[in-house]
């Protein structure tokens, strides 16, 4: 028993200062995963492959080196002997069938996400023949000395398989969110735009795009060539209050493979009567603040009220969280929100009147003032569960500094050396 507990804690304190002396090495490096982005989430999922044969560069304190080397078999690359206490980045060469790099730093989990920011077209000499290419340039990453940073990835869209995009925009604005809405009055004219574009290798037949609220589009032709474009054009009259309308284009590859794509666009219309607006959403990180991750809630109840809180109005979140009242007269209104069951409503009045709360904890707004045809979307309400672990400043109750489990193990070990380590006794005598 003795032989076995002296064998591993050894082998404990070997392993411990074998990792310190890595840890404590002079030098530095970098390395990381270039991969096929196949459902263009920005992240390394599950069956989704590395690409092979892809020329990375690094660059330190953003200057190219003149050091490069190429994924292998496994998609990773690595930079080794690094000069520590600078900024590392690398460029990468995107392969002339892959469409272009993934986003970029989506998700929480550095090690899964794609890390090139930037991309643009460049000549590159390419063992000693100028080439006009595509490449990325990774965000930089400060090594210390004995750093070993793996996680620097390049995620890429492939084009060797039918690829058909769709760019929708509404006089003229690319318009995808309702906070970039275009503002018109009723009655004025629209004009949609769809630019299509086949973005694959391969010709793509059978194409027809469809707007959700306008019907079916008339465009120019009905079948794209390898990198070809299009623009159909609609046009049609505002309709009072904020409205959405959605593009899908689709088509067939010439082995009769389905693609897809679709794209939305808003637009705001009001008459010379004010509006009142605008945002229900769940505040996950419990700040008071519409953080940009965070979404809004669908389908919930708001009621709009004269100042005497006779109800006016009854209207329902949409699929963005947003709410809209207009044809108001000047005047002085109560918005008031509902509350799902288990949930509660955050305090109000917690930053700029743009992303912070407005409901109190019934769910009323101030009074709000609304002068001749303006247009305030800026009554927000935001709600977070009840069943939370959490204060209501968002900081997580730290139920424990270390691990139940860790700390029984660490008890009984202690407790068998204590009881089976004795030291040897010498006869007298």
């Amino acid at each position: 028993m003795k032989k076995i507990l002296f064998f591993l804690l050894a082998l404990f304190l070997t392993s411990s200062f074998s990792y310190a002396q890595d840890s404590n090495s002079s030098d530095a490096s970098l390395g990381g995963y270039i991969w096929y982005d196949k459902d263009l989430d920005g992240i390394q999922d599950y069956g989704e492959h590395e690409v092979r044969g892809v020329r990375v560069y690094l660059l330190k304190d953003g200057v190219e080196t003149g050091e490069y080397n190429a994924s292998d078999e496994s998609g990773t690359y690595l930079f080794e002997n690094l000069e520590p206490d600078h900024n590392y980045s690398i460029k990468v060469l995107l392969p002339i069938n892959y469409k272009s790099f993934t986003i970029p730093n989506q998700g929480d989990d550095d090690s899964i996400d794609s890390d090139i920011i930037k991309e643009q077209k460049e000549n590159v000499d390419i063992d000693g023949e100028t080439k006009e290419l595509v490449v990325g340039y990774s965000e930089e990453i400060y090594l210390k000395s004995g750093d070993h940073y793996r996680d620097l990835d390049a995620g890429m869209l492939c084009r060797c398989v039918a690829w058909i995009d769709v760019e929708k925009s509404t006089n003229g604005v690319d318009a995808d969110y309702a906070d970039d809405a275009i503002e018109v009055k009723v009655g004025d004219e629209i004009t949609w735009e769809y630019n299509i574009t086949n973005s694959s290798l391969v010709t793509i037949n059978d194409i027809k795009v469809v707007d959700d609220q306008e019907g079916e589009i008339d465009c120019p032709k009905d079948s794209l060539a390898p990198g070809e474009e299009m623009l159909c054009i609609k046009k049609g009259i505002a309709k009072e209050g904020l409205y959405r309308n959605v593009a899908v284009v689709s088509g067939t590859d010439e082995n009769g493979t389905a693609v897809e794509d679709e794209d939305p666009s808003h637009y705001i219309a009001t008459s010379n009567l004010a509006c009142l607006g605008d945002f229900y959403w769940y505040d996950e990180n419990l700040n008071g603040i519409q953080d940009k991750n965070e979404y809004g809630v669908v389908g919930i109840k708001v009621e709009l009220y004269d100042q005497n809180k006779n109800l006016l109005k009854t209207s329902k979140t949409d699929k963005d969280g947003k709410y809209l009242f207009c044809d108001l007269e000047p005047g002085n209104y109560y918005v008031k929100f509902d509350l799902p069951n288990t949930y509660l409503f955050i305090p109000k009045d917690r930053g700029s009147d743009i992303k912070d709360s407005d409901a109190d904890s019934n769910g009323w707004s101030h009074l709000v003032e609304l002068s001749d045809g303006e247009k305030d979307l800026t009554i927000d309400a935001g709600i977070y569960c009840s069943c939370q672990e959490y204060e209501v400043t968002g900081v997580k109750r730290d139920l424990s500094a270390i691990s139940p489990f860790i700390g029984f193990v660490i008890l009984i070990i202690m407790f068998l050396i204590a009881f089976t380590i004795k030291p040897e006794k010498t006869k007298s005598r």
